[in-house]
């Protein structure tokens, strides 16, 4: 696969963090020292939600999220504020993460960036739920769908706004592959902004570090659970299985439990492997791996 008319590029979406306050305060005071920390601008808020209001609304667990932090020292100096603010019990803790992996068209073509966050979902060895858990849906109630079987289907579908969730979005680990025009306060980007994304989100259990101060030094390449990997076709295949493989849209990246006739005739074996027919994605690999790095390498500084 010829990937020079794409760029590609890691970053966090957002982190969720855990603050435990000494004293119980309200909702909106917490509101207000987090807005001024981050200097965001008067007609917006962020999100925070008090765990444990009592019936006047004070609290001493509170949850916010940070949206596209650069390095950690940028989260690290919004916890120092809060803390001098409002004094913590205890150190604060990651609850959750959202990382991406994105791709650019050199070219600004909204065709190739469909194409490649197809490719992102049929190719993907990492994927956190089986196919009945995996839907195509817009930002709407009620719009999920099944996967399109045909590629071109799915491309069409994905360039039109459509998105593909797979596992449950409250569950320790979801994925979420689309096409990416818009930022999260829903303004469109310009186009040469727009990029195919893979995003995995991890929960509680799923997060992988479970210290603090771990995070300074958070690894995104070598953590699988916060990366990303990818199979392609074999190039040998015989023009049947070829145009199969490539004209419909199933998932065949995942390593699964593939059962064989056993050597004796009778017995089956259920090792865990990958598709026959399909290779490691070197070149995409070695992309995904270069900018989980460059990723590694912004957040430490």
């Amino acid at each position: 696969m010829d990937y020079r008319h794409l760029r590609f590029r890691a970053e966090v979406d957002w982190i969720e963090l855990e603050i435990s306050t000494i004293a119980r305060t309200n909702f909106p005071a917490v509101q207000r020292a987090l807005k001024s920390a981050l200097s965001m601008p008067e007609e917006r808020n962020p999100f925070v939600e008090a765990r444990d209001a009592g019936s006047g609304g004070a609290a001493s667990i509170f949850r916010f999220r940070l949206h596209a932090p650069k390095a950690w020292t940028s989260v690290a100096s919004t916890l120092t504020q809060l803390d001098q603010k409002f004094p913590f019990a205890n150190a604060a803790k990651v609850t959750a993460i959202e990382v991406a992996f994105d791709a650019y068209s050199k070219t600004e073509s909204a065709a190739r960036l469909a194409e490649q966050a197809a490719r992102f979902y049929k190719f993907c060895t990492l994927i956190v739920a089986d196919d009945r858990n995996s839907r195509i849906y817009r930002d709407f109630a009620g719009s999920g769908a099944s996967i399109p079987f045909h590629r071109t289907a799915l491309e069409r579908r994905l360039s039109d706004g459509w998105q593909i969730g797979i596992g449950d979005r409250s569950a320790n680990r979801y994925q979420h592959i689309y096409v990416k025009t818009t930022d999260e306060n829903g303004t469109a980007l310009p186009q040469e902004d727009h990029r195919a994304r893979i995003e995995i989100t991890l929960r509680g259990e799923a997060v992988p570090y479970r210290n603090i101060d771990e995070w300074a030094k958070a690894d995104f390449a070598k953590d699988l659970s916060m990366s990303a990997k990818f199979r392609m076709m074999k190039p040998n295949l015989d023009r049947l299985r070829t145009l199969m493989l490539n004209d419909n849209a199933f998932q065949v990246g995942e390593r699964k439990q593939r059962w064989r006739i056993a050597k004796d005739g009778k017995s089956y074996s259920g090792d865990r492997q990958f598709r026959p027919s399909t290779k490691a994605d070197t070149v995409l690999n070695a992309k995904a791996r270069d900018a989980f790095r460059e990723l590694s390498r912004r957040w430490r500084q």
